[in-house]
């Protein structure tokens, strides 16, 4: 299960996040969740980075950022937003960078 649900994240992200989200993903998330992702890859200015806490059971927190001049700045942003996501939510996954600009650096 976890492994069709990282998968669907990955394959989402690489089709198609100002703000945080945390839930399990079913049909009608899924379509939320997609629109979150192109969100984010429409902001091109400057440099992004996507952080996300995936939980065995699917359950997952992302954190997002984008418009900064120093990669780092983005990274920490993200992971820092990811953080309070992760902690409203419950998610007891580390939040680790999953995507800089628009590529996917690291598999969930």
């Amino acid at each position: 299960m976890k492994r069709l649900v990282l998968s669907l994240i990955s394959i989402l992200m690489l089709i198609s996040v100002n703000g945080c989200v945390s839930h399990t993903l079913n049909q009608a998330q899924l379509s939320k969740f997609d629109k979150d992702v192109n969100v984010y890859k429409e902001n091109t200015k400057y440099h992004k980075a996507m952080a996300v806490a995936m939980d065995a059971n699917g359950k997952y927190a992302f954190g997002r950022s984008w418009g900064f001049s120093l990669q780092s700045q983005a990274n920490k942003r993200a992971i820092d937003e990811c953080q309070k996501s992760r902690r409203r939510y419950n998610v007891k996954s580390k939040c680790e960078i999953y995507m800089i600009d628009d590529n996917v650096v690291r598999n969930l």
